[in-house]
């Protein structure tokens, strides 16, 4: 009988050592595949942090991660329907862009530059005297003359940002698929804006003239998601007439440049 209790309790301290190892080893196989699941996902969201976001949405997706929508992208998509509606956009575009760019790397003067060069000092503008040079100011204030001003330092900074303003015409010449060429084009100058950091105000006209303001007020702005909203509008009437529109948004040129010296027209300023 103690032969048989001694056999019996050594066969049940194996199965208890073998139950001990199995559930370890399940253990570890469960938290090694939690581990590959956790690097898997950072992975992912990694490779959307970074330059493949736009080539790895699907698989996103796929992945159940949230993808943010760029709704300027989405509603461009919607546009490009057929290869007419979109015929020489893009080399117009690129035509466009190309003249913005070409005047980003210009010069223009600007308090916030540095001193490139010198220029005569203004007497009835006073934001320069402090830039006037002060030996020259001495030299002139002992021999005092209206015909030669002294010098001042001019400061110079490369046009960063600036304006655009697009007039465009939903008169009844434009129905069909020139309205969806007209809504594709727009959508294209605001996402170039948008890359350069340009406000963009937008005028739509047939034989009236009709002014979008943002939510503040103002003409130009950087709403890009508001505008690119009211650029998919294809609605067309009325017959043509550009005077109008065009004399108001050179009327909101004016103002801006009026509105005081830390947001005065010192960049770009186009009108399409």
């Amino acid at each position: 009988d103690s032969g048989g209790s001694g056999q019996s309790g050594r066969q049940s301290g194996d199965q208890t050592g073998e139950g001990e190892t199995t559930s370890g080893r399940d253990a570890t196989d469960n938290f090694q595949r939690r581990q590959d699941e956790v690097t898997s996902h950072q992975h992912d969201l990694d490779e959307l942090s970074g330059s493949g976001q736009g080539q790895n949405a699907g698989a996103a997706e796929a992945a159940g991660l949230l993808v943010p929508e760029d709704l300027l992208a989405t509603k461009m998509g919607l546009l490009d329907v057929d290869a007419l509606s979109v015929a020489n956009i893009e080399q117009l575009l690129d035509c466009v862009c190309g003249s913005i760019d070409r005047g980003r790397t210009e010069l223009a003067e600007h308090p916030g530059g540095s001193p490139r060069r010198y220029k005569r000092w203004d007497f009835r503008d006073m934001s320069d005297f402090a830039e006037v040079d002060p030996w020259e100011m001495h030299n002139w204030s002992l021999n005092p003359s209206p015909a030669v001003w002294p010098r001042c330092r001019q400061r110079l900074k490369r046009c960063k940002g600036g304006l655009v303003a697009l007039l465009r015409d939903v008169s009844m010449s434009m129905a069909g698929v020139n309205a969806t060429w007209g809504s594709r084009v727009t959508l294209g100058l605001l996402e170039a804006c948008r890359e350069r950091d340009m406000s963009f105000g937008y005028i739509e006209f047939n034989h009236h003239s009709k002014k979008f303001r943002g939510a503040d007020g103002s003409f130009f702005s950087t709403d890009y998601e508001a505008l690119c909203s009211l650029a998919m509008r294809l609605q067309c009437n009325g017959w043509t007439n550009y005077s109008k529109p065009l004399q108001e948004v050179l009327e909101e040129f004016q103002a801006f440049s009026l509105k005081g010296t830390d947001r005065s027209l010192r960049g770009q300023a186009h009108v399409l």
